[in-house]
């Protein structure tokens, strides 16, 4: 289900894992791309909001959080 979410997402070829955690009947996403997927700050939060943006409407999605390692 979140691949084909994702499709629209450019870096999303470019994750490294995902986690789910499920809390209070949601599910709850950590996304790990490689740090040279954002040049900086401003690309990484536009990053961030776009895959939160592209699960939206999902109904059993909470959030989603981004990391770059």
């Amino acid at each position: 289900m979140l691949g084909s979410c994702w499709e629209s997402v450019a870096t999303a070829e470019r994750i490294e894992r995902v986690n789910l955690h499920y809390l209070e009947g949601k599910i709850d996403i950590e996304v790990i791309l490689p740090l040279d997927a954002a040049a900086n700050a401003e690309v990484a939060k536009e990053i961030a909001a776009g895959f939160a943006a592209a699960v939206s409407a999902c109904d059993p999605i909470g959030k989603v959080d981004v990391y770059f390692h």
